[in-house]
């Protein structure tokens, strides 16, 4: 007579054969997520403001001959939901993903040159680059990265990376939780707030013969740069990390 282990159980047979079926349809679902994408276009009308909130995916802003909202989507059963309302002063647009399933929008703005824009995204990262224009940003999770702007930027990142490349900003102030900061200035800023936590703090100013004044002798992360031809900035950290400034700049106490 055969023992117990030997006899076949049905409830096995039943177990495995749903786990086949299983990996099947999670085949099926992938595939048909794939090949489900579109890209939508928004047009936006000329406005001082526009606010764009985002959940679904990546943001890009720029400056354009337009302003206009490009969505490059794909998802598996609902689709990205675009929404925007306004008046003449400000626009709100919101892209939103619902629920579990897969969806995602790859998110591109553009705006004309001078217009104010605030991005609100919660998933995914934040890249502008060629803008002039007040701006800012709320980033939850992604990496925030700057390049060629002008005018004043504002980020308040949770736990991505706040980098920037070839910045000519008349001021920015960035606050982070647990992130580092890099930036990199092609001139010299009127003021520089920086606020982290534990990660390390990286600025590079322009080359040049500059001062490095300390204004507060209790604590070496508060500085004043003095340039020889008269333009002031101040730069502010508020760091428990590593705090790097470049070129090597000579510290002189303020009187």
């Amino acid at each position: 007579m055969a023992n117990g282990r030997d006899q076949p159980r049905p409830r096995r047979w039943r177990l495995a054969v749903g786990a086949v079926i299983g990996v099947a349809t999670l085949a099926m679902v992938s595939s048909s997520w794939i090949d489900r994408s579109d890209t939508y276009r928004l047009e936006i009308p000329v406005v001082g403001r526009v606010l764009l909130i985002s959940n679904a995916g990546p943001v890009e802003v720029r400056n354009g001959d337009v302003n206009q909202l490009t969505s490059n989507e794909s998802w598996l059963l609902n689709r990205p939901k675009i929404e925007s309302l306004g008046d003449s002063d400000e626009v709100v647009v919101r892209v939103t993903c619902e629920g579990r399933l897969p969806c995602r929008s790859a998110t591109v703005l553009t705006v004309l040159p001078g217009t104010e824009v605030v991005i609100v995204a919660t998933e995914g990262s934040v890249l502008v680059d060629q803008m002039d224009g007040a701006l800012t940003i709320y980033d939850g999770h992604g990496n925030t990265l700057l390049g060629a702007l002008s005018g004043s930027v504002k980020v308040v990142s949770e736990s991505g990376r706040v980098s920037g490349n070839g910045l000519s900003v008349s001021q920015i102030d960035v606050s982070t939780v647990s992130s580092e900061v890099a930036l990199e200035f092609q001139t010299l800023p009127e003021r520089v707030l920086v606020v982290t936590g534990r990660e390390s703090t990286r600025l590079r100013l322009p080359e040049g013969d500059v001062t490095l004044m300390v204004t507060s002798p209790e604590n070496l992360q508060n500085f004043e740069v003095e340039s020889v031809l008269g333009s002031a900035s101040v730069i502010t950290i508020r760091s428990n990390g590593p705090v790097t400034i470049t070129p090597p700049l000579e510290v002189q106490p303020k009187e």
